[in-house]
């Protein structure tokens, strides 16, 4: 089945990490894969130090506000290759994880029907995460959860923690 977890409030990518310890925890195996983000957080980290979780990550992403056009065409063919490279392996797992691709989709990093096609044939449980959902991709979905911003320390000019944001 496919999980979309997105929305402006905090804790997709720790829904997502969450399922995949569930999963383990069950005798399954994860493939974890990160977009967009730099440095690996404290998830990677752990997942790591854990049997039957794989990770791959896309380390070429930049902020969109200091992105120039080749920053971006990097970010696209790190993006496509790490979609390839899942669908490689993917037979081997239980479960996918896609964080963040939902904002390599809306950030034009990778295309709708790039992803569509992927998850598509992939026949492990899938889980998406990002800020935003497409109509078609919400109308694939089997669960979609969304989180919503009530109140969060940015607002007040905290920026991220580690442990807690990353």
């Amino acid at each position: 089945m496919i999980h979309l977890i997105y929305g402006y409030g905090k804790g997709k990518t720790t829904a997502s990490v969450g399922l995949s310890l569930r999963q383990v925890g069950r005798g399954g195996r994860v493939l974890y894969l990160q977009f967009l983000k730099n440095e690996p957080s404290g998830e990677i980290i752990m997942f790591e130090k854990i049997d039957n979780i794989d990770v791959m990550l896309s380390h070429d992403a930049k902020f969109s506000w200091t992105a120039d056009e080749k920053d971006i065409e990097n970010m696209k063919n790190a993006s496509r290759e790490l979609m390839e490279k899942a669908l490689t392996v993917a037979d081997n797992y239980t479960m996918v994880v896609f964080d963040e691709l939902l904002n390599a989709l809306s950030g034009g990093i990778i295309s709708e029907d790039e992803v569509i096609e992927i998850i598509t044939k992939i026949e492990a449980e899938i889980v998406l995460t990002g800020l935003k959902v497409t109509d078609k991709l919400l109308e694939l979905a089997d669960y979609a959860s969304e989180l919503k911003a009530v109140k969060h320390p940015y607002e007040k000019g905290i920026m991220a923690r580690i442990g807690i944001e990353y």
